[in-house]
């Protein structure tokens, strides 16, 4: 037990670099920096250290009712499961629990705190060659905190109405007072100012300044985020110019779910830094592992029905992420936990979760395709996914999609973004957007699809099982619970979302 202990305690400070530990220094004592290396220690908490796929899962459709059991977990983390299901503006108990809207803000915010400590430090030694490297990541790390909160707290972009819609506090320099009078930039100065800092730092980032390049914002993942930055905006020459330069680099591949791994292989693998489908990984505080073990969450006929509108279009029905676990305590396997002892008994969850993985570039690449006129190309992106997520893989043509949505037009969801998709491949974006929302099946990815889409979506509660016999509430597409309210602990105090 010690020395699994040792390991796992190894781990933490490798890999999640306790925020807490930087973050709980005077200011003035966290910027004795002299050496390089001090930045690139630095750098390793310009990355939140909690995660939002918890509660944007929850969130989604993603998520039902499973109904009672007494063998349910019985914490508090089951009043925030169900705050989160049923789109709460505040959550019972999240002042000191993990997978919280509100400890993921506070962590972004730790995050752009050390990256703009570290462009301070830079900014000293007087833009040294040597500092290049780290002066990119971080400018990206603090980019993409910037885009995960504007992407949950303010509306979803919309270039037609993003100058007057509130965005978040845009956070430039090193905190030298405790109570700063930030305000809510719009989301379009947010937007500028990530697209500014992602244009400056991809070209100074090089992959070998880094010893463990999993965990940092590489060339690859820097590229991986800019595809989804200009998928939101809408911007399909810029997704498929970062997306080729992830693709045609050699260095990534999809995760092979074909090589008949166990459900202990299959989580010890699937988010881990070995894996070449990862390019950017995180070790938040997370209890994801556990998410099965609530009353709301992944539920048996809901996993059905995204399998089922993912193999539609196929010949083949058998896919190959199989859910392990009893009816109402279904698990994809993807997360290990990693349980850090604090005290007899007591300690805290850790898991490793990716970022940003080659699967998600390779169908927003599919989508821009898709929305530029290439439909041959964005067809043979979807295969690519296709033939290495389901068995006796035959190629699914652009026809055979507009066949199986026109014969299933209850598959056909209302899919409204800012801009106009073409009549001839809206069935083909459906395909994209059914297949990702499986392939990130139980990553959180899902709720970010329903905001930009203005997906409407429903929630069902009651005692039975079977969603048929629960009552529904409904989550139009323009709800203004599409965005997340501001926390009540902000400093100075922010102006609240609409509810």
């Amino acid at each position: 037990m010690k020395n699994n202990r040792t390991r796992i305690l190894v781990l933490i400070s490798l890999l999640s670099a306790s925020c807490r530990d930087y973050l709980g220094e005077v200011p003035d004592n966290r910027t004795l920096i002299n050496d390089p290396k001090q930045i690139a220690e630095l750098l390793v908490s310009a990355y939140p250290g909690q995660t939002y796929a918890v509660f944007t899962e929850l969130m989604s459709d993603n998520s039902g009712d499973k109904g009672p059991s007494d063998k349910y977990y019985k914490d508090r983390n089951k009043v925030n499961f169900k705050d989160a299901y049923s789109w709460a503006g505040r959550f019972t108990t999240e002042e000191e629990i993990t997978d919280t809207p509100k400890q993921y803000w506070n962590s972004c915010f730790k995050a752009i705190a050390a990256a703009n400590q570290a462009l301070a430090s830079i900014d000293k030694w007087g833009h040294a060659p040597q500092t290049d490297p780290y002066r990119g990541e971080a400018l990206v790390a603090r980019a993409y905190a910037h885009f995960m909160l504007v992407n949950l707290w303010a509306k979803t972009y919309n270039p037609a109405t993003a100058a007057q819609d509130p965005g978040i506090p845009i956070v430039t320099k090193v905190e030298r007072t405790v109570f700063k009078d930030y305000k809510r930039a719009s989301v379009q100065e947010v937007f500028d100012f990530i697209e500014k800092d992602l244009e400056a730092g991809i070209p100074l980032i090089a992959d070998e300044a880094y010893q463990k390049p999993k965990f940092h914002f590489t060339k690859g993942a820097a590229h991986a985020f800019a595809t989804r930055f200009y998928k939101t905006k809408g911007d399909w020459e810029q997704v498929i110019s970062h997306a080729d330069k992830v693709i045609n680099s050699g260095n990534y591949e999809i995760f092979d779910l074909k090589a008949g791994r166990t459900v202990s292989e299959l989580k010890a693998s699937f988010m881990g830094a070995g894996e070449r489908h990862n390019l950017l990984i995180s070790c938040p505080n997370s209890i994801i592992r556990r998410k099965a073990s609530y009353r709301h969450g992944l539920s048996v006929p809901i996993y059905d029905r995204v399998k089922e509108r993912f193999t539609g279009p196929l010949s083949s029905s058998d896919w190959l992420y199989k859910y392990y676990g009893r009816s109402k305590f279904t698990n994809l396997g993807k997360f290990k936990e990693y349980f850090f002892y604090t005290a007899e008994h007591v300690g805290e969850a850790y898991a490793l979760i990716a970022c940003f993985r080659y699967e998600e570039v390779l169908l927003n690449r599919a989508e821009a395709y898709a929305m530029t006129g290439n439909t041959a190309a964005a067809v043979a992106d979807l295969n690519r996914l296709y033939a290495q997520r389901v068995e006796k893989f035959t190629p699914v043509t652009a026809s055979a999609i507009d066949k199986y949505y026109t014969e299933n037009p209850d598959f056909v969801q209302p899919l409204h973004p800012f801009y106009e998709i073409p009549d001839h491949v809206k069935f083909l974006i459906q395909a994209i957007v059914d297949a990702t929302r499986a392939e990130f099946l139980g990553e959180g990815l899902r709720w970010f699809d329903i905001r930009r889409f203005h997906i409407p979506i429903e929630h069902r509660n009651g005692d039975s099982p079977l969603p048929d016999q629960q009552t529904p509430t409904r989550l139009p597409g323009d709800s203004p619970k599409h965005c997340l309210q501001i926390p009540e602990n902000a400093s100075p105090p922010l102006k609240p979302n609409p509810r």
